[in-house]
């Protein structure tokens, strides 16, 4: 399992009447060990993460890079938030921008996920292709 631990920064932005503040921090952000015949052998990485504490969201913005020799189709990848106590919080996914990606390419992705728990202690991945 590959983890990648990114900073949290520490952000304050006033909207009219509301607040909205990332908290600082690390939150592991692993590739998930449940493989499934849809898995492929893409790579994803974290560029930056951000904890909304007013509205309960997690925003990440990274890219996919395929680095195989075969083009892969309806490339999506799906984010699973945990508690600290393992408990599911949430999940959320995003198609790669123009759904294929080719040998050698690379797509970025931004996505938002909403968590009714609160902030997470932990974030999986799966990156797929149907």
């Amino acid at each position: 399992m590959r983890t990648m631990r990114a900073a949290l920064p520490c952000v304050l932005a006033l909207c009219g009447a509301f607040a909205s503040s990332a908290v600082a921090g690390s939150l592991p952000v692993e590739r998930s060990d449940e493989v499934t015949s849809q898995d492929v052998p893409l790579t994803f990485e974290l560029q930056k993460i951000e904890w909304n504490v007013v509205n309960n969201y997690v925003q990440l913005w990274g890219r996919i890079s395929n680095s195989t020799h075969r083009k892969y189709e309806w490339v999506h990848i799906t984010f699973t938030l945990y508690d600290a106590q393992g408990k599911l919080l949430e999940r959320e996914g995003t198609y790669v921008d123009g759904l294929d990606l080719p040998p050698g390419k690379l797509s970025y992705i931004d996505v938002r996920i909403y968590s009714k728990g609160g902030r997470p202690a932990r974030i999986e991945y799966k990156i797929q292709a149907d």
